[in-house]
């Protein structure tokens, strides 16, 4: 899937933006019950101060009646749009960037730019007939018209407006229907309601995330944000899983070119875990499906870890942010005992991002375009009885009904070189990682 176009025209949210509104799904507690602490009822008098403040109503009515059409936000947004879409325009840049138009501009400063000295009659006659033919053209003649003129300025503050954080946090905000229930004014009325023994309802409550929306109770089950410096002393365990014993623990496959190195190539900072693939010449344990264990000479060192023997779900939404670099693989899956079922949550393969689910000796997915992979987006699978569902931020990249696992799966995270590749070297990050349980 192409992602190009609905991120250009902002269909896909930036990631900041939808990192906030994946901090602000309501967690349901069980029974939906709400416990307050002796210190929270003493704010209860300054809140209802506040929640019957006429500024509070007066910004609520704000936030919940006024259309985006009628923003400054739609309004730019409408106009960049007009003049992206204009032909002319168009025109205008490829002519810009065209070898043609800087032979012809230099030559028009330079007459001995095009060496004439080293060339025929015919060749020098050729050149300046295709200059001359260029001068008459089109696309030379758009291309003076929209030179240095009022649509082109305006394009391009226009351009550079829409790329600011500010502007884009902005008009996702306007664009938002439900933009009331993301601000802080409502989790301080909800906090109010809760405080004076007023029952939040169902609807009040539920989820606006698109991811979301359809459940009614919503628990996060689990929530890694790197906050530990030691393999050791976290939920992760190095080396791979299995049902079968003997394939438990460290080791690699003969036919890549790294060793995984036990944990060794994994380190965590300033709450971001990486994983590093490096050149590192070594001799390790690797797995042959007719041989066995062997030892082999490895080139590089990289790593995987894993949350079998701490974390476990089935179904579910699980939610990553990661990025990478290299011409390598980097992956984060669920996988159990066995082999298969093995879900791609994402997965880059040295030149595109893929996802998609193996089960029952059948592969299906997807390559995402569009976007790059060494920027931060948010991963995310949604799981049911049902269907497996894939998301780029808040766009919809993949789903399928085939093959559904029905068992509990646990994450996994690593980097590996095929030997089809040369080997080289990266690193795969990892923000934070959230499992959430749902319910319709």
């Amino acid at each position: 899937m192409n992602l190009f176009w609905k991120k250009l025209f902002r269909i896909l949210q930036p990631t900041s933006i939808f990192e906030k509104k994946m901090d602000a799904v309501q967690i349901t507690s069980d029974g939906d019950e709400y416990d307050f602490s002796a210190d929270e009822l003493q704010y209860k008098a300054r809140l209802e101060e506040f929640v019957n403040s006429a500024d509070f109503r007066e910004k609520k009515e704000l936030y919940r009646t006024k259309k985006y059409k009628d923003t400054d936000e739609h309004r730019i947004m409408r106009q960049y749009e007009k003049l992206l879409n204009s032909a002319d325009i168009r025109l205008y840049y490829e002519t810009k960037n065209s070898a043609l138009l800087k032979e012809y501009l230099d030559f028009k400063s330079n007459p001995e730019s095009l060496n004439l000295k080293d060339l025929s009659i015919s060749e020098v006659s050729a050149k300046i007939d295709k200059l001359k033919l260029f001068e008459q053209s089109k696309e030379y003649k758009n291309y003076t018209q929209y030179h240095d003129s009022l649509a082109i300025r305006e394009f391009e503050e226009l351009k550079k407006k829409i790329s600011e954080p500010e502007f884009q946090q902005s008009n996702a905000f306007w664009a938002n229907p439900d933009r009331w229930e993301t601000t802080p004014e409502y989790r301080l009325e909800q906090r109010y309601l809760a405080l004076v023994g007023e029952k939040i309802s169902t609807g009040r409550r539920r989820n606006k995330t698109s991811i979301f929306k359809k459940y009614n109770s919503v628990k996060l089950t689990f929530y890694e944000r790197f906050d530990w410096l030691k393999l050791e002393d976290s939920r992760w365990s190095p080396g791979f899983h299995s049902g079968n014993s003997r394939l438990i623990g460290n080791y690699s496959f003969t036919n890549e070119h790294q060793s995984n190195n036990n944990g060794q190539n994994v380190a965590v900072s300033e709450g971001v875990l990486t994983i590093h693939t490096v050149e590192l010449p070594n001799r390790s344990l690797a797995w042959d499906v007719q041989k066995g264990f062997v030892e082999k000479d490895f080139k590089c060192t990289s790593d995987v870890i894993q949350t079998s023997a701490t974390f476990k779900q089935k179904y579910g939404v699980f939610s990553a942010k990661v990025r990478c670099s290299g011409t390598l693989h980097h992956a984060l899956w669920l996988s159990g005992d066995r082999k298969l079922p093995h879900v791609n949550i994402f997965h880059f393969n040295g030149s595109k991002i893929t996802i998609g689910n193996a089960n029952q000796h059948k592969i299906d997915g997807v390559e995402i375009t569009g976007i790059s992979e060494n920027r931060y987006y948010i991963y995310t699978l949604e799981w049911t009885p049902r269907a497996l569902i894939w998301y780029v931020n808040n766009v919809e990249v993949y789903r399928t009904n085939e093959n559904v696992p029905h068992e509990a799966l646990y994450i996994g995270i690593n980097s590996f070189i095929p030997s089809k590749m040369e080997p080289t070297f990266g690193k795969f990050e990892v923000e934070w990682i959230k499992v959430f349980d749902v319910r319709e």
